[in-house]
């Protein structure tokens, strides 16, 4: 009886020793793999990091347009209301303007 456990037991660690290059193989396909994936999300990473900044200057630069624009309609309405249906026309020429208003 005893004899047929060693028997039994060296059979499995012939085994054993057969399937250990193919486990080695295995593993380190495995850890290959694991260094692709931690590459990728590496990288994927630095991509998102970088279209964070982008949607930040994106806001930054929303808001100062929407400053510009609040400026611009205050001086519109300023001047609009300092003569009546004198409206703000970036496009007059500053003299005509003068003019206009009755300064030159």
């Amino acid at each position: 009886m005893l004899l047929a456990e060693v028997e039994s037991l060296e059979a499995e660690m012939s085994a054993v020793a057969g399937e250990r290059p193919q486990l080695t193989v295995f593993v380190s396909e495995l850890q290959e793999q694991a260094a692709a994936m931690a590459a990728e999300i590496e990288a994927k990473e630095v991509e998102l990091k970088g279209a964070i900044a982008a949607n930040e200057v994106a806001a930054q630069m929303d808001s100062r347009n929407s400053a510009a624009a609040r400026v611009i309609g205050r001086i519109s309405y300023y001047l609009e209301e300092l003569k009546p249906g004198l409206a703000f026309r970036p496009s007059v020429p500053r003299c005509a303007r003068n003019r206009a208003l009755g300064t030159g």
